[in-house]
């Protein structure tokens, strides 16, 4: 079998590189070991959900995958509220300030991978083999070798890597990942609140950890996301629900009231990683197969969505060019629009983690007197609003 380009992943990430080269002359095929099926509103929501900034919902607009989203639930936030446990430090950003209509949307994950793929193999372009999963890789001289569990061959000139934090393709590549543990437990699940969250996405930086309230498409649902130390996840996740709603009560006390029921828990560790280099010859990474970060701000699914972004429109340049798709030179381009800028992201949740971790009095203050000045700082207040809506930066034509 021959293809042009072999995408490992139909999820959100790799799914939206697919859709944006559709249009473009090559055959694309894109593996995946589990089928992609269509969400229903009716279902419970999903634990994992991804806060897109309007950089993300601007690339979904711009390949026709709102359409099918529209049809759906989700859920546009007007507002942002942070807070801490200790201090009066408070920062309050509003859709109003910048004169938009909102700042982001909530959505559940399998939504966004759903419609992404859905755009993608509407195209005679675009081959999904699901479910399957790449078993081996064999570099050649002009081409990749990559062997199916099905038993099936592909020889491809470039072979994209979108298969997640334990990357099939980074590991068989033989790239290395820098690792840094936050010793710390994700929690996730969707929870019924008393009062509604009126749109607003809240983040309480805790002495244990950040809780996030992000709203849901019903005014009384918000997905939680509460990071903790390894020992009180344990804790957290060995209670019963009624216990668990007590403590999520006492830990996030605001205008959302009693928090009256919730669905199933989940966790999963916090581990920061990055790849030491994006590219191989004729090889590339993207999304969390070259990066992972902590989840306090909600940006890791936009950077991956911004990596498959910025790699279609080198690949689109190259093709204009008449250079093969899978150079050196047009690997290398997008390493360095996009690594940078995923590093910088990454040690900065890293260090933002850490100055809330820290308990020192002196720290403390310091931490509540920066937030307020920011708060009542408007061209410093505006930087900070359209940091968080992904519109600053090297982005792709895609995202503006």
């Amino acid at each position: 079998m021959q293809a042009d380009i072999v995408i490992v992943g139909a999820g959100m990430v790799g799914s939206l590189l697919a859709a944006a080269l559709k249009h473009l002359p090559l055959k694309i095929i894109i593996i995946d070991n589990q089928q992609v099926i269509e969400p229903q509103n009716s279902e419970p929501y999903e634990p994992r959900v991804s806060a897109l900034t309007r950089a993300s919902e601007n690339m979904l607009k711009a390949l026709g995958a709102w359409s099918l989203i529209d049809k759906k639930r989700f859920a546009p936030f007007t507002s942002m509220y942070v807070r801490e446990q200790q201090g009066h430090g408070e920062l309050y950003f509003h859709a109003d300030d910048l004169g938009v209509s909102h700042l982001g949307c909530l959505l559940e994950n399998r939504l966004l991978q759903w419609a992404l793929t859905e755009q993608a193999i509407a195209s005679p372009q675009v081959t999904l083999l699901t479910p399957d999963k790449v078993v081996a890789l064999e570099k050649g001289i002009r081409s990749w070798s990559v062997t199916l569990a099905s038993g099936a061959t592909i020889d491809t000139p470039l072979v994209v890597g979108a298969d997640g934090a334990f990357s099939v393709v980074r590991q068989l590549a033989g790239i290395e990942i820098d690792t840094w543990d936050y010793q710390q437990q994700a929690i996730v699940c969707s929870v019924k609140t008393e009062h509604p969250h009126q749109d607003c996405a809240r983040q309480n930086f805790l002495t244990t950890g950040p809780l996030a309230f992000l709203p849901l498409s019903d005014p009384h649902f918000c997905s939680i996301v509460w990071s903790v130390q390894q020992d009180e996840a344990h804790n957290l996740m060995a209670l019963s629900d009624d216990q668990f709603l007590q403590a999520l009560e006492r830990a996030f006390p605001c205008e959302l009231g009693r928090m009256l029921s919730c669905d199933r828990r989940y966790s999963f560790p916090l581990v920061a990683r990055h790849a030491q280099r994006y590219y191989l010859d004729g090889l590339v990474l993207i999304g969390d197969a070259a990066h992972t970060i902590h989840p306090l701000a909600g940006q890791g699914v936009n950077l991956g969505l911004l990596d498959a972004a910025v790699l279609a429109e080198e690949i689109e340049q190259a093709l204009q060019k008449s250079l093969p798709i899978g150079h050196l030179q047009v690997l290398s381009k997008y390493s360095r629009r996009r690594r940078s800028h995923n590093a910088l992201t990454m040690h900065s949740m890293t260090a933002l983690e850490r100055t809330y971790a820290a308990q020192w009095p002196a720290m403390i203050v310091a931490r509540n007197e920066g937030v307020r000045f920011v708060n009542k700082t408007a061209w410093l207040k505006e930087f900070f609003e359209k940091q968080a809506m992904g519109l600053t930066g090297d982005l792709p034509l895609l995202a503006k």
